[in-house]
Order: structure tokens, then C-alpha cells, then sequence
């Protein structure tokens, strides 16, 4: 698409979006109909509109909404905007053996050499993508073409495996099935409805010739049966590919090569994405502004702790596409150029509303501090002298309930943790005394168990929560570890361990006997909260969360014993900023 109104003989900067989602939809019947009676239109999005809306294209996906905030916005600032679907998918021909494939990377280049060769090209193109076409935007940083200039990076993982499918070794079973259900859905004519009916053909008489062409070429693979038996994330799956295939971190070198600036978004509660950010802002060189807020997937809603309600999507979606804009206009100002050094990175803390800005992250001025375990359900900052074991039966009924943050991932929808007390009940849990005074956590706690399981390898997830004065539970983060993951390693090549670094290969494994007890050092995932005076903190430990996850082990119900006090004290660490 081309702005409105632009002149014959003026070229422009264009911005591309390479998405597995369908850039274009054909409506359905209901949509026409309301269409031909004025009560809607086409909009940003694909979602009908109330009549007028001053743009008129549709874009649908099974789980995004598509890109159209950014792409009206980056319209009106005066640039072209052209999306593709990526091979195998949509309108566009040709079969994909692997999400993000090794074709699929080498595809947008050729995309970039017809976009310089357009009229209306300047001969500059930047690229922006949210969740899939994120990475795919990020593979597009490391083609090396010389026309791409910047990379918007929103709500993309660095590792799939490691943050989203994988984490901690535990496989997330819920989020790989129906997306691959969807996709193996989509590939084949897409999702009919009322309202959409399909991917729409290209222009031209020939059109829907080749859409039914294109369509009954696909051929998609079953990422969900190909994946759900792997153990380690470089187990091969599919041919070749493992699971660090799929990641960004492996593209490190090429990209920082290209120098291209980045602008790279995230929220704090979108599955584990907020991770890679920050291991992303470590590793790479590249001139880079990172933005983490307190948003699930998208930037559609708003929440985490002391968050009340959902927030207004469309001021969320103009405040981000505003911010997207600004980017792209220095990147093509020249006032922000590839080889340029500097990042900074501005995130959201909750409980205070307040947000902070650094060159380096973690900020300086957080201390450690050690809670230990203890006897009577207790949380000390004193080791305790005598020690202890208590013992729990994985309660396989335990949640983390239908807003957790690896449910957001799969259509945008709001983080909400209710009060987590009825949860509770079912888990081992260790409670503080009342905080003398607001307490700011900034950084990556992590939770180090001396722990044992009757079935031996086992899932471990930690919860670190905080009581209210009524009893309520808020939810702050948590750390999953499979025990046979336990292993301590050096950060692989394009990692940074911005907590305990577990590898997760297969090279890496550990033995886990049944009734053998072992040290787990389990990361939680990145938070900045400030807790209040009066609350206490707790940590939370379960053996499941069956609101996603695949069981561990797959029968029985294996008792799990956590040691505190003495030789074997299990504590958590809080990265602390205080007074």
C-alpha cells in the first residue's frame, strides 16, 4: 500500500511484513452483508468497524489481529507498507517444511530486490513484525541486504523453545498444539466464517487460479506431533531442524554484521518473551531500544501484579504504533544509522507505575537477598540451623488459570491472575513476615531447592507471590525447571545468562533418581515490582500447571520432598532495590 495521495515520481521508504498469518482476507457473507447496508467496513485489523472508518483493507489471522495500527500509522507518516505472506501460506505459493525455515529466511531478499526495483522506492526499506513476523523481521535483519536500514521487533521471542514451548525443559503442550492446529488449518484455504471466508487472491484476472493453485501446494508440517516427544531443545524433530533452529540467537552473528538499528517491544507477562528481550539487549552490538511495559501479547491489554483491569486497546495500540512510527522517521532521517552504538532500554515497574530508563540493565543499585525455607510453611531471612524435610503429592489439578501469561500468547488476550489463595491450597508453600516497608524487586530472582521426587525426573514450578493484609495472593512470576535440566552451563554461543543458565541439551543431562534429592537452581522469570509494606512475600511450589503444560511423569502421583535448614538450604534471592 502506498500513502494516500502520493505524487507520480515521488519514492518513498517502504516498511515490510513477512507474516505465516494471511495478509489479505476474502469477507464472508455476514461482513458483505453488513458492508452493503452501511453498518460496517472492511478495517485495521479485518475486524468489521462501525461505518465510516477512513481505511478500507482487510487483515485477519486465527491468532493475531494483524499489523493494521502500525500500518495506518506508518502510512499517514508518509511510507509505503507492503506485507507478504511468507511461502506456503495465504495467497503466496510454494511449501514450507519448518516455521521460520532456512527458505523461508532466504525469501526476503528477493522480497527487498522487488521492493527497491518498485517506482515508488526510494531505495530504503525497514521491517517490523509482531510474534511470528517478528522473527521474521529479525531474520530479515541478517540477510545482509544493503537497502534494509532498521528492524521493529515486537513481541517476538529470541528462543521459541527455551521461553514459549519449552520452558525450563517442560513442554508447553496446550500453546504447540493449537497453533498447529491452526496453522495446518489455515495453510489449507483458512478458517471460513461468517465473517472471512479464506485468504483473498492477488490482483488481476488470474487470481483465484492461482490462489486454488497456491493452495493446493501447501504442505505444512505437523509441528505439534513432529515436537511433543523431543526432550532437549537440540533433539532433531523434523530432518534437521531442532528447536535452537528456530531461534533468532542463532542469526547473532549475521545480524550484528548488518549493524542495522533495532527497536525491540515486550511485555513483562507475555509467556516468557521478556527474557530473550533481555538477552538480546546483552548480546547484540547493534544500536538498540528496547521497551518493556506491563502488557501481555501484542500490547492489546494491560497486566500483572497491582494491575487493575485490561486497558484501552486502542490507546495502547496508537501509543505503540506512535512509538514504532518515531523509530522508523530517525532511522530514515539518517539520525539514527547502522553502526551507530548505544542501547537503552526503558521498562515498567509495577506497584510504583513508574518507568525507568538505562543504558545497561540490570541498573545498578540492586543488592541480593536471601529468604530461606523453613520450618512451619516459614521465609526467613535467617538460615535455619536445624534441618528439615517436608514432603508434597503433586496435586495435577493445580493451575495457573485461563489468563496466565502462557495463555496470551495465542490471540493477545488479557494476563489476569486471580487471587491466587485456592491455588495455594493445593502446593507447598513458604511464607514471609509483613515487609517493614516497600520492597522493590528488579531483576531475575531465582528459587535454589533442595529437592527430590519419588518418580525421579520430575517438573518443578516456582511461584513467587505476594499476601496482601486480607489474605489475597498476587501473582509476581515464577521458574519452571525439569530436573534432568538441571545442569549449570555456560551460556551457549548468542546467549547471555541474565539469570542461572541452563543449556537444556541433550549433552547436558543429568541423572534424576527417584528419592534422590539434588540442587535445582531454578531463574524465574525478569520482574520489576514494588511490593508494599504490610505484605509478605511467598514462594510456591508445584509439580504441574495443567492449565498448559504436559505432565510430568505421564501416571502416578509422585510425592515431591524439599529440604530447609542445616547442609541442604533451600532458599530463594531476590534481586532487591531499596532504601
Amino acid at each position: 500500500m502506498l500513502p494516500a495521495g502520493l505524487k507520480s515520481g515521488k519514492k518513498v521508504p517502504a516498511i515490510l511484513e513477512t507474516t505465516r498469518y494471511g495478509t489479505l482476507v476474502k469477507p464472508g457473507p455476514a461482513l458483505r452483508a453488513l458492508t452493503a447496508l452501511g453498518l460496517a467496513r472492511l478495517g485495521v485489523g479485518g475486524v468489521p468497524v462501525p461505518h465510516p472508518t477512513k481505511v478500507d483493507y482487510a487483515r485477519y489471522s486465527a491468532h493475531l489481529r494483524g499489523t493494521g495500527s502500525y500500518m495506518d500509522a506508518l502510512l499517514e507518516a508518509g511510507y509505503a507498507f507492503v506485507g507478504v505472506d511468507v511461502r506456503g501460506t495465504g495467497a503466496s505459493g510454494g511449501t514450507r517444511d519448518m516455521e521460520w525455515s532456512v527458505e523461508e529466511q532466504g525469501d526476503v531478499r528477493t522480497v527487498i530486490d522487488w521492493i527497491v526495483a518498485q517506482p515508488w522506492s526510494d531505495g530504503r526499506v525497514g521491517t517490523l513484525g509482531v510474534s511470528y513476523s517478528g522473527n521474521t523481521a529479525e531474520a530479515a535483519a541478517a540477510s545482509g541486504h544493503p537497502a534494509l536500514k532498521g528492524a521493529a521487533l515486537l513481541y517476538s521471542d529470541y528462543d521459541p523453545m527455551g521461553h514459549n514451548a519449552f520452558p525450563g525443559g517442560v513442554f508447553n503442550e496446550r500453546l504447540v498444539r493449537l497453533w498447529s492446529e491452526s496453522n495446518l488449518r489455515e495453510d489449507a484455504g483458512g478458517t471460513k466464517s461468517l465473517f472471512f471466508s479464506g485468504p483473498a487472491p492477488v490482483d488481476g484476472p488470474d487470481g483465484g487460479r492461482l490462489l486454488r493453485a497456491a493452495i493446493s501446494g501447501h504442505r505444512t508440517t505437523d509441528l505439534y506431533g513432529a515436537i511433543r516427544k523431543v526432550e532437549f531443545t537440540d533433539d532433531k524433530f523434523h530432518g534437521e531442524y531442532d528447536g535452537d533452529a528456530l531461534a533468532p540467537f542463532t542469526l547473532r552473528d549475521r545480524i550484528e554484521a548488518s549493524g542495522i538499528p533495532l527497536y525491540v517491544r515486550v511485555g513483562w507477562v507475555d509467556a516468557g518473551t521478556v527474557a530473550g528481550a533481555l538477552e538480546r539487549f546483552l548480546v547484540y552490538r547493534n544500536p538498540q531500544i528496547l521497551v518493556v511495559g506491563p502488557w501481555g501479547h501484542a500490547g492489546w491489554t494491560e497486566g500483572g501484579p497491582f494491575i487493575a483491569g485490561a486497558g484501552d486497546r486502542k490507546a495502547l495500540d496508537k501509543a505503540q504504533a506512535d512509538e514504532v512510527t518515531a523509530f522508523f522517521r530517525e532511522v530514515f532521517a539518517g539520525t539514527r544509522l547502522p553502526g551507530q552504538v548505544g542501547k537503552t532500554i526503558h521498562y515498567y515497574t509495577y506497584g510504583s507505575g513508574e518507568w525507568k530508563e538505562s543504558e545497561t540493565w540490570p541498573m545498578p543499585g540492586a543488592e541480593e537477598r536471601r529468604l530461606y525455607l523453613a520450618e512451619g510453611a516459614g521465609l526467613s531471612p535467617r538460615k535455619p540451623a536445624e534441618a528439615g524435610t517436608d514432603e508434597y503429592r503433586v496435586d495435577y489439578g493445580a493451575d495457573t488459570g485461563p489468563g496466565s501469561r502462557w495463555r496470551t500468547n495465542l490471540g493477545g488476550g488479557p494476563v489476569f491472575y486471580p487471587d491466587r489463595a485456592e491455588q495455594d491450597a493445593k502446593l507447598l508453600v513458604y511464607t514471609g513476615e509483613p515487609l517493614a516497608e516497600d520492597t522493590e524487586i528488579d531483576g531475575v530472582p531465582e528459587a535454589v531447592l533442595f529437592a527430590a521426587s519419588s518418580a525421579g525426573d520430575a517438573a518443578y514450578f516456582a511461584y513467587l507471590e505476594a499476601v496482601a493484609p486480607d489474605g489475597k495472593v498476587v501473582y509476581l512470576t515464577e521458574g519452571i525447571l525439569k530436573a534432568s535440566h538441571r545442569a549449570v552451563s555456560a551460556p551457549l554461543p548468542g546467549r547471555a545468562a541474565i539469570g542461572t543458565f541452563h543449556s537444556h541439551h541433550r549433552a547436558d543431562a543429568l541423572p534424576a533418581e527417584a528419592g534422590r534429592t539434588y540442587e535445582l537452581r531454578v531463574p524465574f522469570l525478569p520482574i520489576s515490582v514494588v511490593v508494599p509494606a504490610g505484605y509478605r512475600l511467598r514462594v510456591a511450589i508445584a509439580g504441574h500447571d495443567a492449565s498448559c503444560f504436559a505432565r510430568i511423569p505421564a501416571s502416578g502421583e509422585p510425592i515431591i520432598s524439599v529440604d530447609h535448614g542445616g547442609d541442604r538450604a533451600s532458599f530463594i534471592v531476590l534481586p532487591v532495590r531499596g532504601p
